[in-house]
């Protein structure tokens, strides 16, 4: 009998082992099954009920195409790059060009301005003529205007003892 009672003890032993093996196994199996489930629920879920907060506006600038919009971007840059340049080319201009900077800058009375002109402009019928020839030749013209205008200004200057010229 007491060999029996061993065999017993020993049967029940491993008896209880496998029934807490199973009862883990069933613990997990519930678990998985709970959380596929959820899962499940999570995959197809569908929102029910939806408020509107605010009102979504488009922007304007979605509504030019790709192309209006690449047209719009390199007429501002364009016109930055132009005005720069023309600020630049006088800010960097040294000469004087103008009578308000040529009075400022000789601080006297300015009698007149005379362009000069190259030997292009100093032909008459073909014929290239020398700067004290051109006023004969050309009386109407603007440098002839401007070199009359110096005359009197210069006759101007003192009107009790007017300046000579000397031959």
């Amino acid at each position: 009998m007491t060999g029996q009672t061993g065999l017993d003890s020993d049967i029940a032993i491993t008896l209880r082992e496998l029934e807490r093996n199973a009862a883990v196994n069933k613990t997990l199996f519930e678990d998985y099954l709970q959380r596929a489930k959820i899962t499940q629920e999570q995959s197809t879920f569908e929102a029910r009920e939806a408020r509107v907060i605010t009102t979504c506006a488009a922007s304007r600038w979605a509504e030019f195409s790709a192309e209006a919009r690449y047209m719009t971007i390199a007429l501002v840059i364009g016109l930055l790059l132009g005005v720069g340049g023309a600020y630049a080319k006088e800010k960097l201009n040294s000469g004087l060009r103008r009578r308000d900077r040529l009075k400022a800058f000789w601080s006297f009375p300015l009698l007149t301005s005379v362009r000069s002109d190259g030997a292009a402009r100093l032909t008459v019928d073909g014929k290239v003529i020398t700067i004290p020839l051109y006023p004969a030749a050309r009386p109407l013209s603007r440098y002839s205007e401007a070199i009359r205008g110096l005359r009197s200004g210069i006759a101007m200057t003192d009107v009790d003892s007017p300046p000579r010229s000397s031959k």
